[in-house]
């Protein structure tokens, strides 16, 4: 039998499908100012946001930055990087342009999420990589 480290394991899948095979998918998961999601509901949105990933060629072991503000939304599209494999990249908002080219440049993501309020400034450093990435909003 193999040790939980040899095992892959899946944190959305661990975080999420097993708190609704628990009978938890009713209970409150996320809250924010404007909204709350129960686990069944962020399942829900998180299978969405992995479906988005996958259709703008999204894959395992691909790298998914994540510029945008705290909300349910960015909670979810971080854990549908983890379900399809990829490794998710959280970058804050408050970066500044270089600092946001630079892990751009570092890092050669296959996606970046971002929120429309940062949408312009995104899409001018991206235009500068090699290899330019999707933009999800």
């Amino acid at each position: 039998m193999k040790s939980r480290c040899e095992r892959q394991v899946n944190a959305s899948v661990y975080y999420l499908d097993r708190r609704i095979a628990d009978g938890d998918g009713a209970r409150p998961a996320l809250h924010s100012d404007s909204e709350s999601w129960t686990y069944g509901e962020l399942l829900d949105r998180v299978k969405q946001c992995a479906r988005k990933l996958r259709s703008v060629g999204v894959k395992r072991g691909d790298r998914v930055i994540l510029t945008c503000p705290d909300s349910p939304q960015a909670v979810a599209f971080l854990l549908a990087a983890m379900r399809v494999g990829a490794a998710p990249a959280p970058v804050p908002t408050i970066l500044t342009d270089d600092e946001l080219s630079f892990i751009c440049r570092d890092c050669t993501p296959t996606a970046v999420v971002v929120d429309e309020a940062r949408v312009e400034r995104v899409q001018d450093l991206i235009r500068q990589l090699p290899a330019v990435p999707e933009i999800i909003l």
